[in-house]
């Protein structure tokens, strides 16, 4: 409700009323107090305390206790957590923090000063909507239930749940305990089969063990035969291997020889081409001087051309920039044409424009004197409607004056001069009043025609006006329009002359300039001196072009002529190499042929210990692995036998201990039953409400006292006798006195209901700050005027200025009108849309 930051200051004030309209924000200051104070409110979330549109919400709330000034500020932002502060005054400005580490630690606290809880502070200081009356209208049977509510004794239900719960732990511990003795007593049964079934475990796992030992043998006898093997196997690859690389040895040795005879062959060619491949040599040497010439010219062109570039650009850079200049004045040359045939439509069209506000300037001028003519017509229509009244008022007069002496009859008196009228007399009285009044209806029809003629041209009037009003409007359009198009014309002759006077002379120089090639001077010098160096180093691209082509074609010449001297050197040695390459393959085919020989040999022995093997390892060691797999079952077979042996002592110890603990655990659940009955309606619930009544009775009739001058009295009465048998039952009546003795709350006037409604509902307020070791110093009603009668209302109001003197400040939150007033001090809450505001009346 609260979207701007709102002070509320209650010093000063002891009995005021909050009032506004409904959904104003009159609760949101309750909200703001217990949210302050306790971080609770009647919204469901702290993020739905935060106003729409907002993204956090803060309250500082500053109170007074035991001499003390006290601060809470809580703040909260959407979505994220919030912050808590409690802080003392030290000073006139200063504040010292008593905030804790922890918000949890700071809340405590804050409940520590005020000494009570968030339900204990709403219901002690709070008289809510609908709930003065809720304790008494009750059936006897039910009070108990709203009056423990009240006192928080809820609490005490949460305790009776609680041991509700641990005796039904209990029980389930037990039930487990039993189940599990169950199951030790049918294991100890059992004794007799483990031991024998013991037995039978060890044999079986004694002959798994010497089938097991015979295998193992046997495996043993297989691997030292597969040894043997594996060694010929190593062997014959070991000499295959040796083979494989002497034949690959020969390979490359003949792959070697052909290729040196390859070679010798060529430089045989080579020597019989020695003259021709001479001779292109020489040539390209010719070529080559000559080429490297022309580059040598080319190059001297590129460092004057790249020197030609800067004054290039630099005349290029010029010529563009007067011809863009040119552009740019060509262009508002053209908008200057463009304005001088604007300025003949703008010179017509401000004529028609000047010819028509003088038209209409004419027309207006006409207005002023006929408002004045309408508002003189419309006075005298006032001053005769005036005496159209007064002459009506005369008429009536005089009618009943000529009614009263018709009725008189002879015992009348003059109307005049008060002596009794005679025949005579009266008849002419009767004229003259009769004179009078026709005198007056004469002038009241000559107003009226009056009047008619009046409002008649008053009309017309209005009607003139009306059809003047459109030109009210057309006037500033027009003036509006004349000043425009004046600027426009002022505009348009400035350009035309700032054109003429410098736009026009600059276009004229440019053209010129252009023309004649007036610009750049320095740097067109200097490209023409750079253009003849070009011309004076005598470059042919043409003839470069065909040196180098010829070149190319003779760039083979210089590897020839090599290769001819390289052959010219190596034929002797080659000749001498080629002999040496035949004797090593004759030596390497002698290895090879020894190399075959060996193998097959050792493939002789192979294929002989192949044939004496008949015992397949692979089959010895899988039975090997199920004797071995079948003596681990036995094994565990044999464990799980002693262990359900060995077990049979540790499960005699376990019963015994069990048994123990059952015990105990039965005990715990008779003390725990004990508890839950304790903590009931019937107990300690009932004993706190038995020692409350009398407090709550004697607050009661002392308020009670107040409201009703002493005239009535309130008694509890917690046990009655049963109707049909011997005894009492628990119950909870009200008896009320007052002069005519002890009656039903029932039979009591509206009134009389009230006040007793209202002054229980007070002690209760009372009774549960003091048991919470607090003073209640602050009562809030929020009753709910709307449902009380005017006479209910007003009852309530004399039920709070009755009790004013015990509180420190009562608030009352209405928004009944009628009621605003009844307060000495008005807290007004308005809904606007930036907010709920507050304002003190």
């Amino acid at each position: 409700s609260y979207r701007q930051p709102t002070t509320l200051d209650f010093r000063g004030l002891l009995v005021a009323c909050t009032a506004g309209e409904n959904g104003a924000g009159k609760s949101s200051l309750l909200d703001a107090i217990t949210w302050a104070l306790f971080g609770k409110a009647r919204a469901r979330s702290d993020d739905d305390l935060i106003s729409s549109g907002a993204d956090e919400a803060e309250v500082r709330f500053t109170f007074a206790l035991e001499g003390n000034i006290y601060r809470v500020i809580r703040q909260r932002r959407r979505g994220k957590g919030g912050l808590l502060e409690l802080q003392v005054q030290a000073g006139d400005d200063r504040w010292k923090t008593l905030t804790g580490t922890r918000k949890r630690e700071t809340q405590e606290q804050i409940e520590g000063l005020l000494r009570m809880r968030y339900e204990t502070f709403i219901n002690a200081s709070f008289l809510l909507q609908g709930r003065a009356d809720e304790f008494t209208v009750k059936r006897p049977g039910e009070r108990k239930e709203v009056l423990g509510e009240i006192l928080g004794l809820s609490r005490w239900n949460l305790y009776q749940e609680e041991a509700r719960n641990r005796r039904r732990t209990q029980e389930r511990s037990l039930a487990l305990l039993e189940a599990r003795l169950q199951e030790v007593e049918a294991e100890l049964a059992e004794e007799p089969q483990r031991r024998q079934a013991l037995q039978q475990a060890r044999a079986r796992v004694e002959a798994l063990s010497q089938q097991i030992a015979a295998q193992e043998r046997l495996l043993e006898q297989v691997r030292a035969y597969e040894a043997a093997i594996a060694q010929q196997q190593a062997l014959l690859k070991n000499v295959a291997d040796h083979l494989v690389q002497a034949r690959q040895q020969l390979a490359r040795l003949e792959e070697t020889r052909g290729a040196r005879q390859a070679e010798l062959e060529g430089y045989r060619t080579a020597l019989a081409q020695a003259a021709e491949i001479e001779a292109r040599y020489a040539r390209w040497q010719e070529v080559e001087a000559r080429l490297r010439e022309w580059q040598t010219k080319a190059e001297e062109v590129r460092r004057l051309q790249a020197a030609r570039q800067e004054p290039a650009l630099a005349v290029e850079g010029e010529r563009a920039r007067l011809e863009q200049e040119r552009l740019q004045l060509q262009r508002q040359a053209r908008r200057v044409e463009s304005m001088r045939k604007e300025r003949e439509t703008v010179t017509a069209l401000l004529a028609q424009v000047r010819e028509e506000l003088a038209q209409v300037t004419e027309q207006l001028a006409q207005r002023d004197a006929l408002q004045e003519q309408r508002d003189q017509c419309r006075q005298e229509i006032a001053v005769l409607e005036a005496e159209q009244d007064r002459l009506s008022e005369e008429g009536k007069r005089l009618r009943s004056r000529l009614e009263t002496l018709r009725a008189e009859g002879e015992a009348g008196l003059c109307p005049l001069c008060g002596q009794p009228l005679t025949e005579d007399h009266r008849a002419e009285v009767i004229a003259q009043i009769e004179a009078e009044g026709e005198a007056v209806n004469q002038r009241y029809r000559e107003n009226q025609q009056r009047l008619h003629h009046l409002k008649a041209e008053v009309k017309t009037l209005e009607q003139q006006l009306a059809r003047l009003r459109p030109l009210e409007r057309r006037q500033p359009q027009l003036q509006r329009k004349e000043a425009v198009q004046s600027q426009r014309l002022e505009e348009i002759a400035q350009a035309l002359q700032e054109w003429e006077q410098e736009g026009a002379p600059h276009l004229a120089e440019l053209e010129a300039r252009l023309a004649e090639g007036r610009y750049a001077v320095e740097a067109q010098a200097r490209l023409a001196e750079l253009e003849a160096a070009i011309a004076a180093v005598g470059y042919d691209p043409e003839a470069h072009a065909e040196t180098r082509r010829e070149w190319e074609s003779l760039t083979d010449a210089p590897e020839a002529y090599q290769r001819l001297q390289n052959a010219r050197a190596a034929i002797a040695p080659l000749e001498t190499t080629l002999a040496d390459l035949a004797r090593q393959i004759t030596d390497q085919e002698a290895q090879v042929a020894r190399l075959e020989a060996q193998r097959a040999e050792a493939q002789a022995q192979l294929d002989q210990l192949t044939q004496g093997m008949v015992v397949d390892r692979t089959t010895v060691e899988a039975e090997l692995e199920r004797l071995r797999a079948e003596e681990a079952v036995a094994r565990r077979h044999l464990g799980a036998a002693e262990q359900r042996v060995a077990v049979i002592e540790d499960l005699q110890e376990q019963k015994r201990r069990l048994e123990a603990k059952r015990q105990a655990v039965a005990l715990a659940i008779g003390r725990l039953k004990r508890l839950e009955r304790a903590f009931g309606r019937d107990g300690i619930q009932a004993m706190l409400i038995e020692q409350a009544l009398p407090e709550i009775e004697a607050t009661a009739n002392e308020l009670l006292a107040r409201l009703t001058g002493g005239e009535m009295t309130v008694r509890f009465e917690t046990q009655r006798p049963l109707k049909t048998r011997d005894g009492l039952k628990e119950t909870l009546e009200i008896i009320i006195s007052d002069s005519a003795g002890p009656r039903a709350y029932e039979l009591f006037s509206g009134g009389e209901a009230f006040r007793v409604n209202f002054a229980i509902r007070l002690a209760l307020s009372q009774v549960l700050a003091r048991r919470a070791g607090a003073r209640l110093q602050t009562l809030v009603i929020d009753e709910g005027f709307g449902s009380q009668d005017p006479e209910g209302r007003q009852r309530l109001v004399e039920a709070i200025n009755a009790i004013q003197d015990d509180f420190a400040r009562i608030l009352v939150i209405t928004h009944i009108e009628e009621l605003r007033d009844a307060f000495p001090v008005r807290i007004q809450v308005t809904k606007t849309p930036q907010g709920s505001q507050i304002e003190i009346l």
